[in-house]
């Protein structure tokens, strides 16, 4: 009997970490999400700011008796 009620336990437990770990994976997709637009965004405004610095640079680096 105590063998049984022990495998049973045993049971219940791996299915609550099972359970545990399927709610751990569904946190992260969850955040995934989230962060997703977020980080999108940076690298939108990271990526604007490189093309400025870029144009910027070549403007400067023209020779001033090219342009007079």
């Amino acid at each position: 009997m105590r063998k049984l009620r022990k495998l049973g336990e045993l049971r219940e437990l791996r299915e609550l970490r099972e359970l545990r770990k399927l709610g751990e994976l569904r946190e992260l997709r969850e955040l995934r999400k989230l962060m997703f637009p977020i980080l999108n965004s940076q690298f939108s405004i990271l990526n604007s700011q490189f093309s400025i610095s870029y144009h910027l640079t070549r403007m400067l680096s023209i020779p001033l008796n090219s342009v007079l």
